[in-house]
């Protein structure tokens, strides 16, 4: 039996990669910094935005990349690895196995709130 049929690998992708999205977008409502959540299944994106600077044309904020390469290394100091992409890096990109469980989604959920809270706190 193949791989990908025996773990259900891509119902499971699509349900966690839901639930993650769903936690993503909880932080974005906690943490004005966070631009947009964006993405499919479990390959998903955060957006950090300078939300103090003024808006572009079409009105959006500027991306915040010195922002987002500090939460990046807050999130490693936490046991999270992350990769930055998007404009200027300012996007951490979440890509965990398609094997992920429930539980180690609301784990990383919970070390991104750790570091985001930490930010904050740092006068981010």
């Amino acid at each position: 039996m193949y791989k990908r049929q025996q773990h259900n690998l891509i119902q499971n992708a699509r349900q966690q990669g839901d639930r993650l999205k769903q936690a993503l977008q909880s932080l974005q409502d906690q943490f004005e910094f966070i631009g947009d959540v964006r993405g499919r299944g479990l390959m998903l994106g955060v957006e950090i935005a300078d939300t103090h600077a003024p808006r572009d044309n079409f009105g959006h904020f500027k991306p915040a990349q010195h922002l987002a390469k500090k939460l990046q290394q807050l999130c490693f100091n936490n046991g999270l690895i992350l990769e930055r992409g998007g404009q200027m890096g300012s996007v951490l990109r979440l890509l965990p196995a398609l094997t992920i469980t429930a539980e180690i989604v609301d784990e990383i959920v919970e070390k991104l709130h750790k570091s985001f809270q930490e930010a904050m706190a740092e006068g981010a």
